[in-house]
């Protein structure tokens, strides 16, 4: 959602979700020589047994949190991995390979098991490596109950966003608020598993009161939408720059510059560090670019407004250098017409003619 000249789709992407799908892992005895460390002394082969899964398990001593990936959690995606471990003498995982499972889930399983240190395994009186298979379980919900509230969560909140969209287009505020409540309840019954169709809504519902000019109304739910993202999402995530760009345009309106700018300058930052990102795709580079280019704008106004005409001056230079190519035609002609006015402000004719000329040339 940007308001600059329309509200735009919140993307949905990715989020961290935590799993605790393990029993617990046996008590572990006193060791007299600490396990995952190389010990002195002990006798030891270098002749490998296979053991079951459930001897493997019962030589647990730690493994860290079970996370679930990110992607397979907004994705839906549940299953099994099952690995291949070799664990030394010392209890340590040396080795690890997939033997099966879903590729979203795949790197998480080897990383978490790869973490696991065991109670050594012994041939004689010898410590002895060990290859074992082990089984990671992935599940986004505790019971068919859970399920069933996920299928009426996508049997009515689809419809309600959908409906939410239809009357926001037609400024029909009253319909769209209540479209959006309905989404927005409906996504927070399952808790953490429809978070980002909770920040969503939120998002929307903040949409709604700002275009009504609600700015005090709107403010609550764009920081609930800004915090929930920033719970599941890595600090340098692009959704959180877009809810941190929602947030500073608000504080804009209610010419709060004091608190917009911290968040705009942020939001700015975490695009640059996007658009460095080889694997993005073209349409996410361009998101990226345009939304850094209004936050820069927006900078560059509220500079002008607090009397910095210097920092005001630097904001609308990289602005105006990329709006031409960044934004929509008319967006363009906008940004590249306020600063032109900033620069004559601040005895830059120069720059202003330069400006004005380029905004003339798209206008034609």
């Amino acid at each position: 959602m940007k308001f600059f000249s329309s509200v735009v789709a919140v993307a949905l992407c990715a989020a961290g979700a935590f799993a605790q799908n393990l029993p617990d892992a046996p008590a572990a005895p006193q060791p007299s020589v600490g396990f995952g460390r190389s010990a002195s002394g002990v006798a030891k082969s270098t002749t490998s047994v296979v053991v079951p899964e459930a001897e493997a398990l019962s030589h647990v001593l730690t493994r860290p949190l079970q996370v679930y990936p990110p992607l397979a959690s907004v994705s839906k995606i549940e299953g099994d991995v099952v690995v291949e471990a070799t664990i030394d003498p010392d209890g340590n995982v040396s080795a690890i390979k997939a033997i099966s499972g879903h590729p979203a889930l795949v790197p998480t399983a080897l990383v978490f098991v790869k973490q696991w240190i065991f109670r050594p395994f012994y041939s004689g009186d010898a410590r002895v490596p060990a290859v074992t298979q082990l089984t990671v379980h992935y599940s986004l919900f505790a019971s068919q109950a859970e399920r069933d509230m996920e299928k009426h969560f996508l049997d009515t909140y689809w419809p309600a966003w959908k409906a939410g969209e239809a009357a926001l287009a037609q400024n029909d505020y009253v319909t769209a608020k209540q479209q959006y409540e309905i989404a927005r309840a409906e996504a927070a019954k399952l808790g953490q598993a429809n978070w980002q169709e909770l920040a969503n809504a939120l998002s929307r519902l903040g949409a709604v009161e700002y275009r009504q000019k609600n700015y005090p109304a709107a403010e609550p739910y764009l920081l609930h939408s800004l915090q929930t993202q920033q719970n599941h999402r890595d600090a340098d995530a692009p959704e959180i720059a877009d809810a941190l760009g929602n947030l500073g345009e608000l504080y804009m309106a209610e010419n709060d510059f004091g608190k917009a700018e911290p968040i705009l300058l942020k939001a700015v930052e975490i695009y640059e560090t996007q658009l460095q990102n080889r694997r993005a795709m073209p349409a996410a580079l361009a998101s990226y670019k345009k939304h850094r280019v209004i936050d820069l704008f927006m900078l560059g106004s509220l500079n002008q407004e607090l009397g910095a005409g210097d920092e005001a001056i630097k904001y609308c230079d990289q602005a105006t250098y990329d709006a031409p190519h960044d934004l929509a035609k008319d967006d363009a002609i906008l940004v590249l017409r306020t600063c032109e006015t900033v620069y004559r402000k601040n005895l830059k004719f120069s720059r202003a003619r330069e400006v004005e000329g380029v905004a003339q040339s798209l206008d034609k």
